[in-house]
């Protein structure tokens, strides 16, 4: 049987008023204008035996109590698994705070409690839209637009991975980006916007009439735009656009491609520290930071120093997933992963078209490299030491690394062979 898709859109633009999330701690940025519709757009792929969604949304990251919640919608209204929904996120720090962060955008429960249903919606669009289809990927490369924000001339990922699915006609249904880097280029506001691959997306579909862009956001827990917090969120969004069209025109595209899905659940090591462990830590930031850190690890030391007595497990337990359609693989992950792991996970999967994809399925916070855990004259760097903070959790162990993407290669090989 030949490959059908259908594509499915909805708007997740939440009402004025609601607190945005990033960009710091405290900020109490409440949304006072629109720039940018926020949306879920989502891709339904078939095999005419298997089933895979894949929907993409405007928003910081979501929960795996979430992800869960917009599965059953589904599985129950489309009888597609569980495990062969992908659900991710593009990390616009301009949308509406729907990861429970400490000092980082107080959620409205409101809208929280409605969003499951409009991006189970736009899934289950794509779902009831299935057509006779074609598809094929391949691969750009940008140098100017991203950089490493934490070690200067530091590893970047400049491949822009494209996914194109037609129709029989050879009309665009879909045209999907990957592409690492943190959405950051609009300045610190009040104002909602999807930042850059919001515009990206839009130019595709302006060049590509019929077709839904699909951003998804790869491995950028180390990766900022060149061009962060000057508002040029055109210049980053049309570049990115221009390398997607120019790499989608010479796609081959195939009617034939088995659909199949994996996921995997993996402990992710943590650092339990001890009771004089945690007041040091907070003797430190009392002496380095300002009163909004120092609030932040205040709480965070109540909240930790009440779990140690209670002997926790060394680990925290989430889900990977992997995703192919033909040659294509999507690799999901649920963190802010530097970027050097991404490389690995690429470089070491037999697959040709390779995609790493973050913020998918939950939310873990950042994995790290082993550097991280010794900067700031060993306190450690934001991401190692700080981000637990915010998630309310323990800090993970240096390997933690090494860990995910062992998984992630694993999970890969474990399909059939290419």
């Amino acid at each position: 049987m030949g490959i059908k898709a259908g594509v499915g859109v909805v708007d997740i633009t939440p009402p004025l008023g609601v607190e945005l999330c990033g960009y710091g701690l405290y900020l109490n940025r409440r949304s006072t204008s629109v720039r940018d519709r926020l949306y879920s757009k989502a891709l339904v792929l078939s095999d005419g035996v298997n089933r895979v969604a894949i929907v993409a949304n405007d928003l910081i990251g979501i929960t795996g109590e979430i992800s869960r919640e917009i599965r059953c919608l589904v599985t129950r209204e489309t009888g597609i698994p569980h495990d062969h929904i992908l659900i991710t996120c593009t990390h616009t720090h301009h949308g509406p705070a729907t990861l429970p962060l400490r000092g980082c955008g107080e959620i409205d429960e409101d809208y929280l409690s409605v969003l499951p249903k409009y991006v189970a919606s736009a899934i289950i669009m794509a779902n009831l839209n299935l057509k006779d289809a074609k598809i094929g990927a391949g691969k750009g490369h940008l140098e100017n637009i991203s950089m490493n924000r934490v070690v200067e001339d530091g590893l970047i990922d400049p491949e822009v991975g494209v996914i194109r699915v037609d129709d029989h006609q050879n009309n665009p249904i879909a045209i999907l980006m990957n592409f690492s880097c943190h959405p950051v280029v609009m300045p610190v506001n009040t104002i909602i916007s999807s930042d850059f691959p919001g515009i990206a997306v839009s130019v595709v579909e302006t060049v590509k009439k019929g077709a839904v862009g699909i951003f998804l956001q790869g491995a950028c827990g180390d990766i900022n735009p060149k061009l962060t917090n000057t508002g040029k969120v055109e210049q980053v969004g049309i570049t990115l656009a221009a390398e997607a069209l120019r790499v989608e025109e010479w796609i081959q595209t195939t009617k034939e491609a088995a659909v199949s899905s994996k996921v995997k659940n993996v402990r992710l090591p943590l650092k339990i520290p001890t009771a004089e462990e945690v007041k040091e830590m907070l003797d430190k930031v009392k002496q380095r930071f300002d009163k909004r850190w120092v609030k932040a690890y205040s709480e965070w030391a109540d909240h930790v120093l009440s779990k140690i007595n209670d002997e926790p497990e060394p680990w925290l337990e989430t889900e990977i997933q992997v995703i192919r359609v033909g040659d294509i693989v999507l690799v999901a992950e649920p963190s802010e992963m530097f970027v050097k792991f991404c490389l690995e996970v690429k470089k070491r999967s037999p697959y040709k078209n390779t995609f790493v994809i973050g913020y998918a399925n939950d939310y873990v916070g950042y994995i790290p490299d082993e550097e991280d855990y010794k900067r700031s004259e060993g306190f450690g760097g934001y991401a190692a030491t700080m981000v637990p903070v915010l998630t309310n959790n323990f800090p993970f162990s240096p390997n933690v690394g090494r860990i995910i993407t062992e998984a992630l290669v694993d999970l890969i090989r474990s399909l059939d062979a290419p």
